[in-house]
């Protein structure tokens, strides 16, 4: 039996542009030849034995990733790293409806794709979504450069009042309320 061209490897734990380095500096390390390194994905240049398949997830595993061996985490994997990379980036919009996109992208039904991520995570995807938009929503209110006006533009919210309602809804305070509160805490550092 030959081995394949390349071989994809799923990778849980990706968030960031950090993480597609920290994989590559593991793959260099262990000498695996890859290709392409994204968000949930390095592609090896070859299917890896048990050996290497162990090494891998060994290192992997000592940097907080983690090798997702069944499609379900697959599956489940490839929204999350969309959703984080559409919400990272720097022109983010929502160009068409999240199931549709989903579906496009995925190249599967959006009700399966629905369905298995909400039997694997417990949440709809629309749900973990919004958690995502909203830990977002802090971390740019915790930076205290912009408003909550030109927040809520960034991550096209229909308007700030739809943000701070949909804010105060995840978290129990108001987006103004939440960023006192971040301040208040840095004084305290800061005093330390």
């Amino acid at each position: 039996m030959t081995k394949e061209a390349f071989y994809p490897l799923y990778i849980k734990h990706m968030v960031c542009p950090r993480c597609i380095t920290s994989i590559g500096n593991i793959l260099d390390l262990l000498g695996i030849e890859y290709g392409d390194i994204i968000l949930g994905k390095a592609v090896l240049s070859h299917q890896p034995d048990k050996t290497q398949l162990t090494d891998i997830e060994k290192a992997l595993n000592k940097q907080g990733f983690e090798i997702l061996r069944t499609s379900e985490q697959q599956l489940v994997n490839a929204v999350k790293s969309h959703l984080i990379k559409q919400l990272n980036s720097p022109d983010f919009e929502v160009r068409q409806n999240l199931s549709v996109e989903l579906a496009t992208l995925l190249v599967m039904d959006y009700s399966a794709i629905s369905r298995t991520f909400a039997n694997t995570e417990g949440v709809t995807i629309e749900r973990y979504a919004m958690t995502l938009k909203i830990e977002k929503v802090k971390e740019l209110l915790s930076y205290g450069e912009q408003t909550i006006s030109e927040i809520s533009f960034q991550l096209n919210y229909s308007s700030a009042a739809h943000l701070s309602g949909q804010f105060r809804k995840m978290t129990g305070m108001s987006p103004t309320q939440f960023r006192k509160l971040h301040n208040k805490s840095r004084l305290f550092i800061s005093d330390l």
